[in-house]
């Protein structure tokens, strides 16, 4: 489900109030169906994922359901968050981990709610994060683009955002060329452009953590492929309407 919700989550470059499906497959076996809502008034913007497990996976995960959320200011065209939110839930327990940003004091604070279903116990800890970083995973989907015209090599961007790297919150996005950009066809046919994600975490054997994205148009991606999976081949989102 982790690596699904991995998926998933590169469908942030939805704009202009839009809603889009998507499906996730181990394979050929879809596992997952998710929405992606984006929405906002020119100053303020939301962005929600809701996942949920289908198939065999909702029987092994105790109808699981994940979301995401992030919430905050518009500034010159790039997507300030205030607020980002993942939710966890199933039969047993849920889980929310709410990310505070205070981008003056350069400070997140993490705040989790654990309520345990079986025994009715609820925790709560509020903590100052180990690190700052200007963006969540959902805006830098979004963001992205802006930080390219700003950055030297057109390329290669090296960023964080929290949802990244654990210990850093480090991301590397990179356009592909030659044999990478090759592939990136090979794996999804007749997008308009093509990005690879490396969010430096090892996924099921899947070693870099990368990802295929091929966009749709400008505003939409079409789909999502993470290579080589033990066991499972490609784990795959694709856009259904």
């Amino acid at each position: 489900m982790r690596i699904l919700l991995l998926i998933f989550l590169t469908f942030g470059t939805l704009f202009a109030n839009m809603t889009a499906r998507y499906d996730g497959s181990y394979s050929f076996l879809k596992m997952a169906e998710a929405t992606m809502t984006y929405d906002d008034d020119g100053q303020h913007y939301s962005i929600i994922v809701k996942i949920k497990a289908t198939g065999p996976a909702k029987l092994f995960s105790s109808n699981r359901t994940e979301s995401v959320e992030s919430h905050g200011k518009i500034v010159d065209g790039v997507l300030v968050p205030d607020k980002y939110v993942r939710i966890k839930d199933n039969d047993k327990v849920r889980r929310i981990m709410t990310y505070q940003f205070d981008h003056t004091s350069k400070v997140i604070t993490r705040v989790i709610d654990n309520d345990d279903r079986e025994t009715g116990e609820k925790i709560h800890t509020e903590n100052k994060y180990h690190f700052y970083t200007k963006d969540d995973i959902l805006s830098l989907y979004y963001n992205f683009r802006h930080y390219f015209k700003n950055n030297k090599d057109m390329s290669s961007l090296f960023t964080t955002a929290i949802g990244g790297r654990t210990k850093d919150g480090q991301v590397h996005v990179t356009i592909p060329s030659g044999e990478k950009l090759e592939e990136a066809k090979d794996l999804i046919e007749g997008a308009s452009q093509y990005y690879t994600f490396n969010v430096f975490a090892q996924m099921m054997g899947s070693e870099k953590g990368e990802f295929y994205i091929g966009m749709k148009d400008e505003n939409t991606v079409k789909k999502v492929v993470l290579k080589d999976v033990v066991f499972f081949g490609d784990v795959i989102g694709t856009l259904v309407d």
